[in-house]
């Protein structure tokens, strides 16, 4: 793509459907929403230096998707950004403040995520059926972790819940049978029905 390009607009990409790789210029500071839903064939995807936000379902159903390379300084990731994406490995920057809801829904082959400091609520939905998840790192700055958070799980085996959290909302950590081990706050003031239920 050429260099002056600053934005991926809207659905640029939508359905491109044997796009295998893109490089896209470091001016670019946006990606919009639903610029590369459903393409199928993407397989790894670096975003450039300026990258702040990443839109609504701006990765939608790229099933080859394995790796996003997100830099340092990005500050948001929408709503359903990556839903039922092929991701093996997403490492989300510390400059992150806001995860949208279903941002990670269905990405059934990640296996550790690390939430960075800052994030303040793990959304709706977020890592819903993420079935390979093994382990996730919920950082300090967190006041709230929504419905269905974690629903489904299911490889799940320790959850530590730190300081400050006080909000668990309903099915947060619904049908995760394999925990062995849950951690929670002195914070906490609320825990929703199913929470915790198998």
């Amino acid at each position: 793509l050429p260099a002056g390009i600053s934005e991926i607009a809207d659905k640029t990409f939508s359905g491109c459907k044997v796009l295998k790789e893109i490089n896209l210029p470091q001016g670019v500071t946006a990606i919009g929403k639903y610029a590369f839903e459903n393409c199928k064939a993407l397989t790894v995807v670096e975003l450039p230096a300026n990258v702040k936000s990443i839109g609504h379902s701006a990765f939608y159903s790229c099933a080859q998707l394995e790796e996003v390379v997100m830099p340092e300084g990005m500050e948001s990731i929408g709503e359903e950004a990556f839903m039922y994406a092929g991701l093996k490995k997403a490492t989300i920057p510390s400059t992150v403040k806001t995860i949208d809801a279903g941002a990670f829904f269905y990405c059934d082959n990640i296996k550790e995520i690390i939430i960075p400091e800052g994030v303040e609520t793990i959304s709706e939905e977020t890592f819903y059926y993420c079935l390979a998840l093994e382990k996730v790192t919920i950082p300090t700055s967190v006041k709230t972790i929504d419905a269905s958070a974690f629903l489904y799980c299911v490889a799940l085996k320790d959850i530590v819940i730190p300081e400050g959290v006080n909000t668990i909302g309903e099915s947060a950590f619904e049908n995760v049978g394999t925990i062995t081990k849950v951690t929670l706050p002195s914070t906490l003031t609320t825990i929703g029905g199913w929470a915790f239920q198998y």
